[in-house]
């Protein structure tokens, strides 16, 4: 099986995230055989604390509400359009894992 992939940069991005004009991606996705990578949600600043550790979220550079937000709109456009994923992975950063989560 040949596989496509579909990269999105950034969560963030507005034509994605709060797409309502977007219904070539839904298509292409429900065909299947398709891969779609996301980076985490806003997580504001730039790379762990020195301490940081990846079993205790208190230490980890973590999603704000904004990011929360993004990762919830990216969530309702995969329901509103009835799109269940076959398969979740996340590396284990908090960040990531709320990313996919919410």
């Amino acid at each position: 099986m040949h596989r496509r992939t579909l990269l999105a940069a950034t969560l963030a991005a507005p034509s994605f995230v709060r797409a309502q004009s977007a219904p070539d991606v839904a298509a292409l996705l429900r065909t299947g055989g398709c891969v779609i990578a996301f980076r985490h949600a806003l997580a504001p600043g730039t790379f762990d604390p020195p301490e940081f550790r990846v079993d205790d979220c208190r230490t980890q550079r973590n999603l704000s509400d904004e990011g929360r937000a993004q990762a919830r709109r990216l969530g309702e456009w995969f329901r509103s359009r009835g799109l269940v994923p076959a398969q979740v992975r996340s590396s284990p950063w908090c960040r990531c894992v709320d990313t996919a989560e919410l």
